[in-house]
């Protein structure tokens, strides 16, 4: 069977597991979408009555400019997952391209053999870092995009911020002046969107003042 040049191939080739990474699967291919990137993951393209079989090699073999892996233990124990590792491996030394797969984590796991070589993108901690990180290797590669558009615009003001923020502790200043006598309640703020609406109830003061604030 002959491959395609690296020339003719556009499309960043996601291989997963189906149906535990879906989710993740689906939102990634959208931003990467949105970047101008061509994507194809079977989640997102075939539909029923496809012969998902062999179109999904025919996209692998002859489509795909990269191949990114999303490494979960499951995942990687999956049949399907390994032999698109392997087809991926062989089209690696036949386009002469050491870098060809691409390892998303999303958990930690023991690479196979075939990939333990290969440095991974580290999606565990955060989809958006991990985006953010995929997005600046894709761009160093100069892989091929069509015009994004607005929707560049906003996507990067999202990775962008999202990169700058840490998970840690720190001091919360409530007040320049000191309180003699603690109220008996404090009434919080309308929580925002998607925000769990238990953590701005009315809430009696217990203890220390600072025991009553909400963790953001």
């Amino acid at each position: 069977m002959t491959n395609s040049s690296p020339s003719e191939r556009k499309s960043l080739f996601i291989s997963h597991a189906t149906p535990e990474d879906n989710p993740f699967v689906l939102w990634l291919g959208a931003k990467l979408s949105a970047m101008g990137y061509e994507v194809w993951a079977d989640v997102m393209r075939l539909r029923g009555g496809s012969d998902w079989a062999r179109e999904l090699e025919n996209a692998l073999r002859h489509g795909a400019v990269k191949v990114l892996l999303v490494c979960t233990p499951a995942g990687l124990e999956k049949q399907g997952v390994r032999n698109e590792i392997e087809i991926a491996t062989g089209l690696a030394r036949r386009i002469g391209d050491n870098e060809f797969i691409i390892p998303l984590r999303l958990e930690p796991f023991d690479p196979p053999f075939r990939i333990a070589h290969a440095q991974y993108i580290d999606f565990s901690r955060s989809w958006a870092n991990g985006l953010s990180e995929l997005s600046e290797l894709l761009q160093e590669k100069g892989l091929p995009r069509s015009a994004p558009g607005e929707m560049q615009g906003w996507l990067n003001s999202q990775t962008t911020g999202s990169a700058r923020l840490f998970v840690k502790s720190e001091p919360m200043m409530s007040n320049w002046l000191a309180i003699k006598n603690n109220p008996d309640r404090i009434r919080y703020c309308e929580p925002p969107v998607g925000s769990p609406h238990d953590r701005f109830v009315v809430r009696p003061i217990a203890g220390q003042w600072c025991r009553t604030a909400a963790e953001f």
